[in-house]
């Protein structure tokens, strides 16, 4: 069957009474005079009228069809989210403590003249480690991002933890954030608060590096030092020359005067 329509409007539809062909009424008028009536003088008796149809239009049943599809691709998700998609922010357990592992064994050989110039190279490295052992892709950036998210995320529970009347949270990877806390100054003791007392969890050779941080001095303190330790050298000075000339003097006089009778 054939159907016109316009505008999405309601289109009249007549039928052929010779042939049965539908379509509008002026479409199968022109039909039946061409192909049924003799010389044009057959009156268009035989084409019946049928009821008024409305018709689709067809760029709304395909934007109709594209929006039912995302709708269904919407609500069913992405199929296939492993880890090993590349750009993935997401962190496995597995993952975090390879990386943790990776970031201890590889610290202290970062420094001049050692095998990492610098952090940035370290976590190259340890994304390729990342790559090779696990086999899933994370940049250098995601890396060091993990490592800043595990430390802020300690330092809050911490900081709870610290606070009478609340409740404890666990310190997410304890145990290797304190094999890394030995190695690196930067991060800060835990202190760990009681009902009664505050004790501070010291960290090997402790003693040693408390006697380099010793407090800070401010600017007027320290050119007050430097002011009198000037003064102090000038004045030490001075003696040692007071004492040169009273020598110098004194060995004058005895020359001069042997029997010290002047």
């Amino acid at each position: 069957m054939s159907c016109f329509a316009d505008n999405n409007e309601f289109a009249s539809l007549s039928t052929c009474g010779e042939c049965g062909l539908m379509g509008p009424l002026d479409k199968v008028e022109q039909h039946y005079l061409d192909s049924h009536c003799v010389d044009g003088n057959d009156s268009c008796n035989e084409i019946e009228y049928t009821e008024d149809l409305q018709l689709e239009d067809p760029e709304e049943c395909e934007t109709e069809n594209i929006t039912s599809l995302g709708e269904k691709n919407l609500i069913a998700g992405p199929t296939n989210r492993g880890h090993k998609s590349d750009g993935n922010n997401e962190w496995c357990e597995a993952e975090t403590r390879l990386l943790l592992d990776k970031y201890e064994s590889y610290l202290k050989h970062v420094g001049p003249m050692k095998k990492f110039k610098r952090k940035k190279d370290m976590w190259q490295q340890i994304s390729k480690d990342i790559k090779t052992i696990l086999n899933i892709t994370k940049t250098p950036t995601q890396c060091e991002n993990r490592y800043k998210t595990i430390l802020k995320r300690k330092k809050k529970a911490v900081d709870n933890n610290n606070q009478t009347g609340r409740n404890r949270v666990p310190v997410e990877y304890e145990a290797e954030l304190a094999k890394i806390a030995a190695l690196d100054d930067s991060i800060e003791p835990e202190v760990l608060r009681d009902s009664r007392n505050v004790k501070t969890a010291e960290k090997p050779g402790n003693d040693q590096k408390s006697l380099k941080r010793k407090r800070e001095k401010s600017v007027q303190e320290v050119l007050m030092d430097i002011s009198k330790q000037k003064e102090e050298a000038r004045e030490r000075r001075h003696k040692e020359k007071m004492k040169m000339l009273e020598k110098f003097w004194n060995s004058k006089i005895n020359k001069w005067c042997p029997w010290k009778v002047c």
